[in-house]
């Protein structure tokens, strides 16, 4: 396909294979799956692209993001002069609340990244409602959902999420390390 010899072909057609299983397993119907040397990788260029060319003057996400998250979404903004928000985690019942994520959220937030699943506290995040919610402040808000730790443990339509940004680590669903997958939505 992309070159001009019987291995290259081969390889092409196993990279396409491993793509529509990634589909599969993400209910993904739109878009592109991105692979990458992990999910770490994936968030940051998720990420730099949405802060680099989408306007807004801040990033939404919450103190409880894995490091990976964390990082990208601090440096980022640092970079692109954006103001960084993070939800507090509630001390009553060990996780951030929608509502306090949604909070955060105005007409200038260019993007809003948080994680479905918690791998400190095991709270799983209701990520098409906190979308859906966002989207009512800001209808073309860009959103990531890290499911690094959700992946494995619970059934996932990307689909139906509506998230411009969907990764995921094979590790975590007992795969070697060295590989990391994001969905990115048409519109990203």
């Amino acid at each position: 396909m992309f070159r001009f010899n019987t291995d290259s072909d081969h390889n092409t057609e196993w990279i396409e294979k491993g793509n529509e299983a990634v589909r599969i397993f993400l209910g993904a119907k739109s878009g592109e799956i991105i692979p990458a040397h992990s999910s770490t990788q994936t968030m940051f260029r998720a990420i730099n692209t949405i802060t680099e060319l989408i306007p807004g003057n801040s990033i939404v996400t919450t103190e409880l993001e894995h490091p990976s998250l964390l990082g990208a979404t601090r440096y980022f903004a640092e970079n692109t002069e954006k103001e960084w928000r993070g939800a507090k985690v509630s001390k009553e019942i060990s996780a951030v609340t929608t509502e306090s994520i949604l909070e955060l959220v105005d007409k200038d937030t260019c993007l809003l990244a948080i994680q479905q699943g918690s791998n400190q506290t095991g709270a799983i995040n209701d990520v098409k409602t906190i979308i859906q919610e966002a989207r009512k402040i800001k209808p073309d808000l860009y959103v990531l959902v890290d499911a690094v730790q959700y992946a494995p443990h619970g059934p996932i339509d990307v689909e139906d999420y509506q998230a411009d940004a969907y990764v995921f680590g094979p590790y975590k669903s007992y795969c070697v390390k060295g590989i990391g997958f994001a969905h990115i939505s048409d519109r990203l």
